[in-house]
């Protein structure tokens, strides 16, 4: 009997260990630890088989909390700041947050909690200086951690003389232009009176009924806002101030504007549920959202909870449909998923599913089989390729029989007529090579390998076979020298390969030695079933001396030697083949992000747009936390196209040409990884005043009636940038 902790075997034979064997076998963890914690096999076995049970061991560890930004985080009044908290344990803590010592409520518009344990204040007070405690709590424990927030005055430029309605006054006309569920465009007039030049605008904006002010700034020459980052459904007060280097003006008179609710065209799915089909497949049902009219597409998210890897797919419903379906494959199997289904455009339900785990379901790779002496065969294989395994591996079990000879009457039935049942040894997880020792001397033995995990045992891999030896090989002395060597060159690399041993002397392994002109100045030890090495990074156009020497417990013999030379820089070769290497197990391409969707655009003037888009990846309410950005691109028919990097599901573009029609798309990036760009939207800029005078004036005299003397005929083009359609009204300025 053994145990196996995640698939490796555990040494019960270490007096330090805290693993120990009690009662008739089972086993005691000592002073358990984090690290203890997974899957623990206990196995049976004998000559003939062995046999697994499996349980999974959970560890729980109280909290701890760290604090990225030290103990003390400043901040300016007017300002926003995030008091980061860290907090680990097992099971994951829940965090709460105290100021001086009272419980701190988040609202989701001043206060908030990001990442699940960082404190987010926007529109920082003098009032909020002081101890705050992060307290993150566990069925295992509690754990708390201090800092102290430090509020310094703030550095917007509004603490300058302010309010001198003579020296600047308030700027005029602040509205809102547009007003949508996660910003707020605003516009206004420039103050009418102003000593010296205007450095630029500050829009100050609070939550109704809040203190918490916030402060956005601009530009002189820009009389529009976009105040991105607000809650959908909420009421703002907005008031504008105009400020030069010395003075600032008084407020504008301060505007009530409530964002919309988020924009969904549906609501989430109904009675979303799921089932398994099978250890890579996931069946989901659901119906339409109530209201009508019901949609013809929809959108499956599917996030598997260990990886964090994303994926989605499109399914095409029925207008009529009372309940729709579909099949979600290509998962891993025995791992968590978080599964959110929503109508194209609306809001999301989420289901969270298991996959469930299976026996393997490939054999391992690559079975080697040499025989090691007159009694011993050394078995060798390869991991079946990862996304096979259909749960965490505990071992393989290596099946082999002696072989039927080949001539002579076959064994009669009956009592010891039989021929003998196949043999089995079973190995854990981590361990890929295995020796059959107790053969019988001068017999050819059939081989086979299976992967094991909890759930049973995958196929098996095709018989290999190999024959035990007659005599017992002698290890008194050192192995005689290797066979020739056989070589291939290339510019950088050289393929070396030998036939097998010969002189019934053990051979544990050789040394490969080579140098340029020398040999031995590198050398690489090589186990004994290898025949065959490929050296690389060599020098081109370069003789190297090659050397081979074969070893046991008694040490080296002698050396076999080869000249090789490196083919020239210009010379084609091919690659070789690395017979020694093993073969990886393939990695998956991480799956491609979700782009945008629902790009709107809607002019401002003739040279400023605003974009916005919704973020499908994003529940509803949410608002990115995780280090994402978006790229807006847009270009003219013609045009260079050019781009915008955002952090919001918004942007404002300047410096476009009026009455022009441009294509704008937008595409995610996140953690290294990006998505396919949205569909595009295209959209017109506004009219603007003619941006050049109209071309090629010419007088010429008047045609008759008209007298010459009296009258002047005049033509001209229309202007080289119109900036819109010209209605047909010119004004003609003429003096003496």
């Amino acid at each position: 009997m053994s145990w196996l902790n995640n698939g490796a075997a555990i040494d019960l034979s270490d007096l330090d260990s805290r693993f120990y064997l009690v009662g008739s076998g089972s086993l005691r963890v000592q002073s358990a630890r984090a690290l203890d914690a997974g899957a623990y096999t206990c196995r049976a076995h004998n000559r003939l088989d062995s046999a697994d049970h499996s349980t999974q061991l959970h560890v729980l560890t109280p909290p701890r909390v760290t604090l990225p930004g030290g103990p003390v985080v400043t901040a300016r009044a007017r300002g926003d700041v995030t008091l980061r908290c860290e907090a680990r344990g097992r099971p994951p803590p829940s965090v709460a947050w105290l100021k001086d010592g009272d419980p701190l409520t988040p609202n989701n518009h001043d206060i908030a909690l990001v990442d699940g344990s960082s404190l987010r204040i926007q529109g920082v007070l003098r009032v909020d200086a002081g101890m705050f405690q992060c307290v993150a709590s566990s069925p295992a424990g509690q754990a708390v951690a201090a800092l102290r927030l430090r509020v310094l005055p703030p550095d917007d430029g509004l603490e300058l003389e302010r309010d001198n309605g003579t020296a600047v006054s308030a700027p005029r006309g602040l509205r809102a232009v547009i007003v949508k569920h996660r910003f707020v465009t605003l516009s206004w007039e420039p103050p009418a009176q102003a000593e010296g030049d205007l450095t630029g605008y500050a829009v100050v904006y609070r939550v109704k009924g809040s203190e918490r002010e916030r402060v956005s700034r601009g530009v002189a020459g820009r009389h529009e806002m976009n105040v991105a980052s607000l809650q959908p459904n909420t009421t703002y007060l907005f008031s504008v101030r105009a400020y030069t280097d010395q003075h600032t003006s008084p407020p504008s008179d301060t505007i009530e504007v409530r964002t919309s609710e988020e924009e969904i065209t549906h609501g989430p799915p109904v009675g979303l549920r799921g089932e398994a089909l099978g250890p890579h497949a996931l069946r989901l049902a659901w119906s339409p959202p109530v209201a009508a009219p019901p949609p013809t597409k929809y959108s499956i998210q599917y996030t598997e909870v260990d990886s964090g890897r994303e994926q989605f797919q499109w399914v095409e419903a029925d207008a009529s449909a009372t309940s729709i379906s579909s099949t979600v494959s290509g998962l891993r199997a025995a791992s968590a998923y978080l599964l959110r289904v929503a109508a194209a455009g609306g809001a999301a339900a989420e289901l969270r599913l298991r996959t469930p785990s299976d026996a393997p379901a490939a054999p391992p790779a690559n079975v080697t089989v040499v025989a090691t002496s007159a009694t011993s065969i050394l078995v060798r294989w390869e991991a079946p390729p990862a996304r096979t395994h259909r749960g965490p591996l505990t071992g393989y079990k290596v099946r082999y029989r002696a072989a039927a000879p080949e001539s002579g009457p076959a064994p009669a039935p009956g009592p010891g007529g039989p021929r003998r049942k196949a043999d089995s040894l079973t190995t854990p997880a981590d361990q890929r090579r295995a020796e059959l020792r107790g053969l019988d001397t001068a017999t050819t033995y059939q081989i086979r390998v299976c992967a094991i995990n909890a759930n049973g045992s995958g196929p098996f891999s095709e018989w290999v076979s190999a024959s035990t030896q007659r005599h017992e090989l002698d290890e008194s002395r050192v192995p005689p020298q290797p066979p020739p060597l056989t070589t291939r060159a290339g510019r950088d690399w050289i393929s070396v390969w030998w036939g097998e041993e010969v002189g019934g002397v053990v051979v544990r392994g050789y040394v490969l030695g080579w140098g340029l002109g020398v040999p031995d100045d590198a050398a690489r030890d090589l186990p004994a079933h290898l025949h065959s090495h490929v050296i690389r990074g060599l020098e081109s156009n370069a003789e190297y001396v090659i050397s081979l020497r074969a070893s046991n417990s008694r040490g080296l013999g002698p050396a076999v030697y080869a000249t090789v030379r490196t083919r020239a820089p210009a010379d084609d070769d091919a690659e070789p083949d690395d017979e020694d290497d093993d073969d990886d197990d393939e990695v998956d391409e991480p799956p491609p992000l979700i782009p945008p969707v629902g790009v709107k655009v809607i002019m401002l003037s003739g040279t400023t747009a605003v974009v916005y888009w919704t973020d499908p990846t994003l529940p509803k309410g949410q608002t990115a936390t995780d280090g994402r950005r978006y790229v807006v691109r847009w270009s003219s028919a013609g045009g260079r196209a050019r781009t915008f990097n955002a952090t919001d599901l918004n942007c404002m573009l300047d410096e476009l040409r009026p009455f022009t029609q441009y294509e704008f798309a937008v595409k995610l990036i996140k953690g290294g990884r990006e998505s396919a760009w949205s569909m595009l939207v295209s959209n017109t800029t506004l009219e603007a005043a003619p941006g050049s005078p109209p071309r090629e004036l010419r007088p010429a005299p008047a045609p008759p009636p008209a007298s010459p003397a009296r009258a002047v005929d005049l033509t001209w083009q229309p202007p080289a940038k119109p900036n819109g359609l010209i209605t047909g009204m010119y004004e003609i300025c003429y003096r003496l």
